[in-house]
């Protein structure tokens, strides 16, 4: 520049030549936690430039010193407030351009004339020591959450189906009150019906009961009874069967319908004879 070229020699005056434009780097790595009080290595570059040589030179006594002290300070601000599942997935570009506002806001608040132009995150993980450690732990909490939502997961299946069983069995108990008072009802208009037929003609009515009644009883019973004629006795013989079976009774060799172990005796039939006459004096009472 135009002008006088001198200076007061050395050491009562010295020039400090600051490159503005050259891009400066140093790596920085620490060991610090996380949001979720996980323990983590981090390795990382940052890249600056000497923007203010006035500043840079009049500003801050040590303006590298300053600048490392800074970039921790970012660092533990941006990693305190981060839990490791973001510090380790993609989302860790986020990380340094987060730290570079926070340390450039800073510098700029110190006047120290420095502009950070990157910060690259070469590593984001757990120390070697603990890595063991923090791995277990790790799974034990992946383990808790798949716990937790199978947990949750069998009760929004087990409470739908309790309620459903828990519905239909009020639905069943519904239509079985309603059966048993409709059933009670038809009887007792049946009833009130058979009367008013009863005290217009009480013997035809009577006698219709007593047809019914015994239809009834014949038409509920799968033995039949045939009346050996000129011995006196009742003859059993389950015909019913031998007719599903496609099967005869056979005949000894004296003639008679069944042989003897089939044929039971007169006390027999006479107690059957019986029993059938006590049914037919109540059917007709």
């Amino acid at each position: 520049m135009p002008g006088l070229h001198w200076h007061i020699p050395y050491p009562i005056e010295t020039v400090d030549l600051v490159n503005a434009n050259a891009v400066s780097n140093y790596a920085y790595n620490t060991e610090m936690l996380t949001a979720d009080e996980q323990y983590v290595f981090i390795d990382m570059v940052v890249q600056y430039r000497r923007t203010d040589p006035v500043k840079y030179s009049f500003e801050v006594v040590e303006p590298e010193m300053t600048l490392q002290d800074v970039t921790e300070s970012a660092l533990r601000e941006v990693v305190g407030t981060t839990t490791l599942e973001v510090l380790v997935t993609s989302r860790r570009d986020e990380i340094a351009s987060r730290t570079r506002e926070v340390l450039q806001n800073t510098l700029d608040i110190y006047g120290a004339g420095i502009t950070v132009t990157s910060i690259s995150l070469e590593t984001v993980n757990y120390p070697q020591a603990v890595q063991a450690a923090v791995d277990d732990a790790q799974k034990a909490r992946n383990d808790g959450e798949r716990y937790s939502l199978e947990a949750e997961t069998y009760a929004r299946d087990i409470i739908p189906v309790a309620r459903g069983d828990a519905l239909r069995v009020l639905e069943d108990a519904a239509a079985y009150h309603d059966r048993v008072i409709a059933d009670a009802e038809g009887n007792a208009a049946r009833f009130e019906a058979l009367l008013t037929e009863y005290q217009k003609a009480p013997r035809v009515t009577r006698e219709r009961l007593y047809i019914d009644a015994i239809e009834q009883v014949y038409g509920n019973s799968n033995k039949v009874f045939l009346d050996a004629k000129g011995s006196g006795n009742l003859l059993y013989l389950p015909i019913d069967k031998m007719i599903n079976q496609g099967s005869r009774p056979g005949q000894s060799s004296d003639g008679n319908r069944a042989s003897d172990s089939a044929t039971p005796s007169s006390s027999q039939g006479d107690a059957r004879l019986e029993q059938v006459d006590r049914r037919e004096r109540r059917v007709r009472q």
